[in-house]
């Protein structure tokens, strides 16, 4: 049979549309397909994979790989590499997956930065998914559950044991797997409930990924541990010996005032020596190569770090530069050795005892020592009593305890509470250089006798005396300004502080830990109620594997820790900044009768 020309034209045309498109490679997609959004890059547009994304990203959308793990830094793509993913599994190779975050929050904060942008900016995605304007209630829906042809995204927090019923997909992908809760609910292990759900495929596909948390209860860790293992490995510029990059190989000199030469950062390659600077990297990565240390028996584990990174604030001089910012606090180094390195930071939460503690009193040289720029009091309250602490803070939040005590009585009678603000009101302490009372002061309302406490904290909230409650969740912020709006709620109009309880225990034990002098270190005076009592209370609570602080023996008191809290609530609260007056050789005298000026040293009656 002939056909004229427009005859063969259109079936040559129709030819072309219904011939089955070519499935691409993971990293054919991105390279040719995917575009970033300017919500998740700093370069929005047409993707190019850097050569150390190329492996992990065919892994991850490959059919014979079944599980994928990443163990990584922060700012190492690994966000866009899971866009780059779900891209490719509804366009590509159409099937159903199951996103899991953290919380149902963060699902839906994932959903509306990363996704939806991601959706809008790649018309083959788009066009699979399209587009329906929808409002109300059904739009949070709409949002963390997307429909195409073949299959079904849904985007869920990992928290609840619910969000991983009922649902068969083919790909289950677990992100920051170090940042769920220990368990969903009653029914196990999340990262099992979730890979129960690929289970009626035989070419499922199962990812996981996270930045670690702490050693002990780093899930990331073990996920790596059970794949093959592999590593980047970079030929070194001068004699071609290919090796993995590790922080103890980043060599760099300081100056006179001990910042970081710039020109000098680089690393040592573990044959021949010769440093090298990051002007060799791109060429070294671009002939790099994965290396597995284990054989590969389907799961695929790649551990990355910022050094590999082409990210303006991962450079090696930044890396540098940020170590030796967090080697002397550490509070830095955890989310240094976590964030930068890729690394689980060591917890060593359960090694401190009363006696340990005890051996670090010392004898001041002034009741208040010369370093402290601020007194604060922290008050805890029983049914038959209040506990009191007064601690003085130098620049970098280093302290020094300086007294306690205990009212006896009921704190709901009212002589109670007009010997604390006596206390408050009156004690001096002495400074070299000024009579020093307490600034702020921050009173535990959680107890028996709540609407004594707020009786009490309201009227002098603007004397900075407040109202303190602990927060439930472990992941809390430091402190949050709350003010009770029910009008038919008897604590009405009332003003208190939300207490991220569990973030700051973590801060004084820190501290606790600390062997040598200088940031958030605390000191202890040689006196009798800093007695073997005492530093059994401050040591009373331990971590769970679950992340939160909890009394070790039922029954037993942790007044003292508790209190710790409160004094650090209270100068959070009351804004004080250390370093500015450490800088302006100030201290904060709270409205006392002044000693004769010595020093230099200046006096604040108020403020900063």
């Amino acid at each position: 049979m002939s056909f004229n020309r427009q005859q063969q034209a259109i079936i040559d045309f129709s030819r072309h549309i219904l011939r089955p498109k070519p499935k691409l490679t993971g990293t054919e997609f991105a390279n040719e397909k995917f575009q970033l959004s300017p919500e998740s890059s700093s370069e929005a547009g047409r993707m190019t994979l850097h050569p150390y994304q190329e492996e992990p990203i065919n892994c991850m959308t490959d059919q014979h790989t079944e599980f994928v793990t990443f163990q990584k830094s922060a700012r190492v793509g690994y966000s866009i590499s899971l866009n780059i993913t779900t891209a490719y599994f509804i366009t590509q190779d159409p099937c159903s997956i199951l996103f899991a975050q953290p919380t149902d929050d963060e699902a839906y904060g994932y959903a509306t930065d990363s996704i939806e942008p991601m959706i809008r900016d790649n018309p083959d995605v788009s066009t699979a998914i399209g587009s329906k304007p929808i409002r109300g209630k059904a739009k949070k829906e709409k949002t963390v559950k997307k429909l195409y042809a073949g299959g079904i995204l849904e985007i869920v927090g990992a928290h609840s044991p619910k969000n991983f019923r009922r649902r068969t997909v083919r790909v289950a992908v677990g992100d920051e797997i170090d940042g769920w809760e220990i368990g969903a609910g009653d029914e196990g292990d999340q990262i099992k409930l979730m890979t129960k759900r690929t289970n009626d495929f035989y070419n499922r596909k199962v990812i996981v990924g996270s930045t670690p948390t702490t050693l002990q209860k780093s899930r990331i860790v073990k996920e790596y541990e059970k794949g093959d293992q592999r590593k980047r490995h970079l030929p070194c510029p001068f004699c071609g010996e290919y090796h993995t990059l590790e922080f103890e190989n980043l060599k760099y000199e300081k100056d006179e005032n001990g910042e970081v030469i710039d020109e000098s950062v680089g690393f040592a390659c573990p044959k021949c020596g010769v440093i090298y600077n990051q002007s060799y990297h791109k060429e070294m990565d671009i002939n790099g190569k994965w290396i597995a240390k284990k054989p590969f028996k389907g799961h695929a584990s790649f551990f990355i770090w910022a050094a590999y990174s082409y990210s303006a604030k991962s450079t090696w001089v930044h890396i540098a530069k940020e170590y030796e910012e967090a080697k002397s606090d550490p509070i830095l180094m955890q989310p240094f050795v976590n964030t930068v390195l890729g690394l689980p930071y060591e917890d060593n939460k359960e090694t401190l005892t009363p006696s340990h503690i005890m051996k670090k009193k010392e004898d001041y040289e002034h009741e208040v020592p010369k370093n402290v720029r601020v007194l604060t009091m922290g008050v805890d309250t029983q049914n038959d009593r209040l506990e009191w602490e007064i601690v003085g803070w130098g620049v970098g939040h280093e302290s020094w305890k300086i007294d306690r005590g205990i009212i006896y009585g009921d704190p709901a009678q009212q002589a109670v509470w007009t010997e604390l603000e006596n206390i408050i009101e009156n004690n001096e302490y002495e400074h070299p250089h000024a009579k020093m009372k307490v600034y702020a002061t921050g009173i535990d309302s959680g107890g028996g006798r709540t609407t004594h406490v707020y009786a009490f904290t309201n009227p002098r909230l603007h004397r900075r005396v407040y109202a303190l409650k602990g927060a439930s969740t472990i992941d809390a912020p430091e402190v949050t300004r709350r003010i009770n709006r029910d009008v038919n709620h008897k604590h009405y109009g009332t003003t208190f502080f939300m207490v991220g309880v569990n973030r700051i225990k973590d801060l004084v034990w820190t501290g606790l830990e600390m062997e040598s002098r200088g940031n958030w270190y605390i000191h202890f005076p040689r006196k009798p109620m800093y007695d073997k009592d005492y530093f059994s209370q401050i040591v009373a609570e331990y971590k769970t594997d679950k992340g939160r602080w909890e009394i070790r023996i039922k029954g037993g008191r942790n007044e003292a820790f508790d209190i710790s809290v409160s004094n650090y609530a209270a100068l959070r609260i009351a804004g004080v900044d250390l370093a500015r007056l450490e800088r302006d050789n100030k201290i904060l005298t709270a409205n006392v009768s002044r000693l004769k000026k010595k020093s230099g040293t200046r006096e604040l009656s108020s403020g900063i």
